[in-house]
C-alpha cells in the first residue's frame, strides 16, 4: 500500500520503520525460504493535507496482515500497545480523522502486525487556525444633505470593538488610522448610523475619515476610504458687481509684481479696490489669489477693499476669501482678456461677489524685441545723418487719422520717406507716438507712396516691398528697415538702421 500527503509547508514524510521485540526463548531455526508470513512487516506514515477540523495521512506497509492506528491532542505520540489497545483498524491507504480542533498539535502513530512481528511508525501534525474575521468600516454620504455650513455622512462597520470619525478640510494633512481612533468622536460600532457635521464654511470641500479597531491580540486599526464633500456656495445675498463694471490697474514692481487693481460698478456706485501680488512678469497671470498678507498669489489684506460709493471714503476691509483670475493674452493685439471671480467675506458675514469678464485699463503685453535683420547682400545702405537733419514726422492737413508720415536724410541729403498706415484704434489716431512694432506693405501699415529719393547717381522710386522694425524706450527709437525701390533690371534693395529720437513724433495737444 502507498500514501502520499501535503501540510501547510511541505511536511517530509516520516518512513518509520520498527521491528517487534525478540521473546526470551531461543528462536527458532529459519527456514531456508521462509513463507510471507514469516517476513518482517514495514510500515510508513505521511501527512496529505490539513484543514481547520481535519488531517489526512496515507499508510504505506509490507507484509502485514493488519494496520492499526491512532491519534491523539498533543506532541507525544501513543506507543504500540496503546495504538494496538486503543486504536481503528485501517480499511485502506489514505484516512482522514475529522471533528478535530483548530489550531491544535496532533500525534498520529500505526502499527502493522505479521502474526507475531509489528513495525511501527508515528508522525505530528497540526491543525489550521480559524480565520478571525477582521474589522471592516464604510462612510458615504447621505444624499440631499450638503447646505452652506453643514452635511450629513453615515457610517459603519463590522466586528470593530471601536470606532470613530473625524472631519477636517480637505487636504489639510494627511490622516492615519491611528490618529482618527487616538482623537476623534465615537460612534457606535457595527451598526448603520447618521452624523451631522455643523459650523463649516461655505464652498469648502472636508474629507471626512472613520476607522475601527479591534481586541485582537496585535490587530492594527483599520481606516475607511476617505469621503469628500464640498459645502455649498452661498446664496448672493451681499453686493455683486454689475455688468457695467470697469477696471483699471496701477502697477508697482519691487521683488514682487504689484496690480492694484479697482472695479468701479456705473450701475451701482459700488467700487472693489484688489491689491494682487504675483512673480515679476508682463502681466497678471491667471491663478487663485487668496486674501491674505504679501506674498505671491496672495490678494493683501491691507489694501483689498469695497467701496459703497467710488468716492466714499469709508473703505471697508475683508476678513477672507480668494478671487480667481483667468487671462487671456493675444499676441496680436498686445492686450490681455481677463475673467474675474470670486468671493469676499466681510467680518461681519456680508460678502461681494465679482464676476468681471473683459480688459483691464493699465495692463497690456510689452512690445516684443524687434528682430534687427543682417544687411542683404548687395543693398544700400541708407544711413539718416542727425547733423544735417533729424528724422522728421511730418504732419500736413491731407494725413488720415492713424498715419504717421516720416522722412529721413543723409549726409548728401538723399532722402527715405515712409507713410505708416496704422489702424486709428490702436493710436489714438495717430496722436499718440508710433507703436512698437513689425510693419509691411504685405499687411498694409507700410502704404505705397512710400519711397527713397538719391541725388547723386540719380534714383527716386517708390517701395514695391519694404518691413520696418521699430522698437522704443522712453523717446528713442530703435529702428530696421529692409525695402526694395523699383521694379525689373533697374529696382534697388535699400537698407536703413536709425537709433534715436523722431522729431515731432507727438502731436501737441
Amino acid at each position: 500500500m502507498k500514501f502520499q500527503m501535503i501540510t501547510r509547508g511541505l511536511i517530509a514524510a516520516l518512513m518509520v520503520v520498527a521491528m517487534v521485540g525478540c521473546s526470551n526463548e531461543e528462536p527458532a531455526p529459519k527456514p531456508d525460504n521462509p513463507t510471507a508470513e514469516e517476513k518482517e512487516p514495514t510500515v510508513a506514515l505521511e501527512v496529505s493535507e490539513i484543514t481547520t477540523s481535519t488531517i489526512s495521512f496515507t499508510i504505506e506497509a509490507t507484509d502485514a496482515q493488519s494496520i492499526t492506528y491512532l491519534i491523539a491532542e498533543g506532541t507525544a505520540a501513543p506507543d504500540a500497545a496503546k495504538v494496538l489497545a486503543e486504536g481503528i483498524k485501517a480499511e485502506g491507504d489514505e484516512i482522514t480523522c475529522s471533528e478535530l480542533k483548530p489550531d491544535t498539535d496532533y500525534s498520529i502513530a500505526v502499527v502493522a502486525v505479521n502474526i507475531e512481528k509489528q513495525a511501527y511508525a508515528s508522525t505530528g501534525a497540526k491543525t489550521e487556525a480559524e480565520e478571525v474575521p477582521m474589522p471592516e468600516v464604510t462612510v458615504s454620504l447621505r444624499e440631499g444633505s450638503v447646505a452652506e455650513l453643514s452635511f450629513s455622512f453615515f457610517i459603519s462597520s463590522t466586528e470593530a470593538d471601536v470606532l470613530k470619525w473625524v472631519c477636517i478640510e480637505d487636504g489639510s494633512r494627511d490622516v492615519t488610522a491611528a490618529q482618527v481612533i487616538a482623537n476623534g468622536t465615537t460612534a457606535e460600532a457595527n451598526v448603520e448610523s447618521e452624523v451631522v457635521v455643523e459650523n463649516l464654511e461655505p464652498n469648502t470641500s472636508y474629507a471626512v475619515y472613520a476607522a475601527a479597531t479591534c481586541d485582537i491580540e496585535g490587530f492594527e486599526p483599520v481606516i475607511s476610504e476617505k469621503l469628500v464633500i464640498k459645502t455649498a456656495e452661498p446664496e448672493p445675498v451681499g453686493y455683486h458687481l454689475s455688468d457695467t463694471t470697469t477696471a483699471t490697474a496701477t502697477k508697482l514692481s519691487s521683488s514682487l509684481d504689484n496690480y492694484f487693481i479697482t472695479f468701479t460698478d456705473e450701475a451701482n456706485g459700488y467700487a472693489l479696490r484688489c491689491d494682487f501680488y504675483t512673480a515679476i512678469g508682463d502681466y497678471l497671470p491667471s491663478g487663485e489669489y487668496t486674501l491674505g498678507e504679501v506674498a505671491e498669489g496672495a490678494l493683501n489684506k491691507s489694501y483689498t477693499t469695497f467701496m459703497y460709493t467710488p468716492s466714499d471714503s469709508q473703505m471697508t476691509p475683508f476678513e477672507r476669501g480668494s478671487v480667481t483670475v483667468e487671462a487671456t493674452p493675444n499676441e496680436e493685439t498686445r492686450e490681455v482678456h481677463y475673467t474675474f471671480n470670486g468671493v469676499l467675506y466681510f467680518s461681519n458675514g456680508d460678502f461681494v461677489t465679482i464676476d468681471y469678464n473683459g480688459l483691464v485699463e493699465g495692463i497690456m503685453l510689452p512690445e516684443p524685441t524687434p528682430e534687427i535683420p543682417d544687411v542683404p547682400e548687395g543693398a544700400t545702405v541708407f544711413t539718416p545723418d542727425i547733423e544735417i537733419k533729424q528724422p522728421v514726422r511730418l504732419h500736413t492737413p491731407s494725413l488720415v487719422p492713424g498715419e504717421y508720415y516720416i522722412k529721413f536724410y543723409d549726409s548728401n541729403w538723399n532722402e527715405l520717406v515712409l507713410d505708416l498706415m496704422l489702424d486709428p484704434a490702436i493710436c489714438n489716431d495717430g496722436n499718440d507716438a508710433l507703436p512698437a512694432g513689425r510693419y509691411t506693405m504685405e499687411d498694409g501699415t507700410i502704404d505705397s507712396y512710400s519711397n527713397v529719393a538719391l541725388y547723386n547717381p540719380y534714383f527716386s522710386e517708390n517701395f514695391t516691398e519694404a518691413e520696418l522694425v521699430v522698437s522704443v524706450e522712453g523717446l528713442e527709437y530703435e529702428l530696421t528697415f529692409i525695402g526694395t525701390a523699383g521694379s525689373g533690371s533697374t529696382a534697388k534693395t535699400f537698407y536703413m538702421y536709425y537709433k534715436g529720437e523722431i522729431q515731432d513724433m507727438v502731436l501737441s495737444e
